[in-house]
């Protein structure tokens, strides 16, 4: 369910903000005639000559997957098993965490998570030093970090309609995310131990 809310959010930044998005889930053919490292190293090294940003959206299982990297316990979700990339999240953190702590391409990452349904302890501690934008109620303070623009300028404070937390539903994009999220959100007070149940032993 976590992974549609995901998809509903690439949707909203294509549709209604019209943000190009690169997603392994969203670029299936190409990623299963390169590979999974390949397609991660292709993607690294297409935004590094840009300004585009890197989003990292945290939640539960990142948070499991950065301890497991740590020395914890190896973490393999129902999505992994179910996946025929396997585990993208692993290699993925492999990959940004040595360039994130670095101060020169510090600006290029962007830590989020969906304060509805995750919430700030599912930051992994490697993220800490960055700011965490919580999604939808800082969209649009993200949507303006994404643009690399300000949104508070002397003498004036900039707005884009239909972007914060409480209208960005006004569209169908924003529509479909909001009742992701909700529909998440029953599920996770239906089944407070939801994530165990996501895990294979």
């Amino acid at each position: 369910m976590y992974t549609k809310i995901v998809l509903k959010l690439c949707a909203f930044l294509r549709a209604k903000c019209g943000t190009e998005v690169a997603l392994d889930l969203l670029d299936f053919t190409c990623l299963s005639t390169v590979g999974s490292i390949q397609w991660l190293d292709m993607q690294k090294k297409r935004l590094s000559s840009t300004s585009d940003k890197i989003l990292i959206l945290c939640s539960p299982g990142v948070c499991a997957k950065w301890n497991a990297m740590c020395g914890g316990c190896r973490v393999v979700t129902r999505e992994d098993a179910c996946s025929p990339m396997g585990d993208m999240l692993t290699p993925a953190l492999s990959l940004i965490i040595p360039e994130f702590v670095c101060a020169p391409s510090f600006g290029k990452y962007i830590v989020a998570y969906f304060n509805d349904v995750c919430s700030e302890k599912d930051v992994p501690s490697v993220f800490n030093v960055a700011v965490k934008y919580q999604l939808m109620k800082q969209f649009e303070e993200l949507f303006f970090r994404l643009l690399n623009k300000e949104k508070y300028e002397p003498g004036q404070i900039k707005h884009v309609d239909s972007l914060g937390g409480d209208d960005y539903h006004g569209c169908p994009y924003g529509r479909a995310l909001r009742d992701a999220i909700v529909t998440f959100q029953t599920y996770q007070l239906t089944n407070p131990n939801w994530f165990k149940m996501e895990l294979i032993d």
